[in-house]
This record gives structure tokens, sequence and C-alpha cells, in this order.
């Protein structure tokens, strides 16, 4: 993958590793390029088994330069093998195929970084958003505490609290951030999935438009 990457005109400056499963499973997300004027750099991740758990998937994304909290939009590309004499050249073409994807894929986050930055929410919504997402599966009990607690003490995206003990309105964009920091906690097997579900859900719930 790194080859092929290369090959493609991206440098990796950075690379992510984590395991679940008890380091059966194994996802890496690379971070490629410079920072952009978005203050976000693209990311090729991908995951594989020893076990057998999980086929070789690949996706496409950013980070956020200031955190290193992912963001996805596309869904993990699964690599089916069909052949074993040819694995390593249907490999090469999986990758290329994905790679495909990761500028379009890329341009829907950074629109929805702008859209989210301008976009003003206040306690009541943000309480809606976190029990809507609770409810669905998207949190875990220990992310949504994670997320409060971002919410209030975050280095770079924590919310103003009144004295009564709301969170004062800000911006959809330091909300992202603080369920972005709550999803560290996903197993790496979840990882993608879960940043996918989160950014998909709230462009939903706020009605952006990435066209």
């Amino acid at each position: 993958m790194t080859q092929r990457l290369n090959q493609r005109g991206f440098s990796i400056t950075n690379e992510q590793w984590d395991f679940s499963q008890k380091g059966q499973i194994a996802l890496c997300v690379m971070h490629l390029g410079a920072n952009d004027k978005h203050n976000l750099k693209r990311t090729f991740a991908f995951m594989n088994s020893y076990n057998k758990m999980r086929r070789l998937s690949m996706a496409s994304g950013a980070v956020v330069s200031v955190c290193s909290n992912g963001m996805f939009w596309g869904d993990e590309a699964v690599f089916q093998r069909k052949h074993h004499r040819n694995i390593w050249n249907q490999i090469m073409v999986a990758i290329d195929e994905q790679v495909d994807t990761m500028e379009d894929n890329y341009k829907k986050l950074t629109r929805f970084k702008e859209a989210s930055e301008f976009d003003m929410i206040g306690h009541d919504k943000i309480a809606q958003l976190m029990g809507k997402m609770y409810l669905s599966g998207l949190l875990t009990p220990r992310m949504l505490s994670t997320l409060k607690k971002e919410m209030s003490d975050s280095e770079n995206f924590a919310f103003e609290v009144t004295d009564d003990g709301k969170f004062r309105v800000n911006s959809m964009w330091r909300f992202y951030n603080n369920c972005t920091e709550a999803l560290k906690r996903a197993p790496a097997h979840e990882y993608v999935k879960r940043h996918t579900d989160l950014t998909k859900t709230l462009i939903h719930a706020r009605g952006y438009s990435l066209n």
C-alpha cells in the first residue's frame, strides 16, 4: 500500500496503528501529505486480521491536524479474494480503486467542515443529538461519558458552560470534534464504521448539502 500510494503521488507523513481482539485485528490509518488550508490531511486506512474474523478492507478520509481526530465519509471497501495465484495483483487493483475515491470523499469532508463551522447549536440541540446517537448505538455509555467530559474540558474544542450547567451556543464543528474524540474509544475493527456513521448522522440531522 505504501508503494502504491507513493506511485500515485501521495507521501505518508504518519501512521496510526490500533489493534483489537487481543491483537488479532489490526487497523492502520496513514496520514498523507501536509496540512491544507482547512487544517486537515487526507488519510488512507486499512484493516486486516490474523484470525480471519475480518477481511482486508480499505477506506479513505481525513484527520484534523490539531488533535488527530479522524473523519470518514465512505464505507469501507472490503477486498474479496477470488484467486490465490493473482492475489497481489488483485490487492493492487483494490488499492487503486479506493485511492480513486479518495479525492471525492475528501472534498465532501472539507465541505462538511465548512458547513459545520457556521452552523451554531445550543444546549437543547446538543442534548437531542447526544441522545439520538446513544439510543441508536452509535455511542456506547463510555463514549457518551467521554463526549460530555470533552465538551467541558477539551483543550481545543471545549464549549463554554453557563452557571446552571448548560452549554453555550457554539459551532457544530466543535461538537463534531468532541464526538470524534469520544470515538477514539472504539475498538480497531469498529473505528472506520463508527466515524462514517457519525459524519452521516450529523449531516442528515442538520440537513447539509455537500454536492
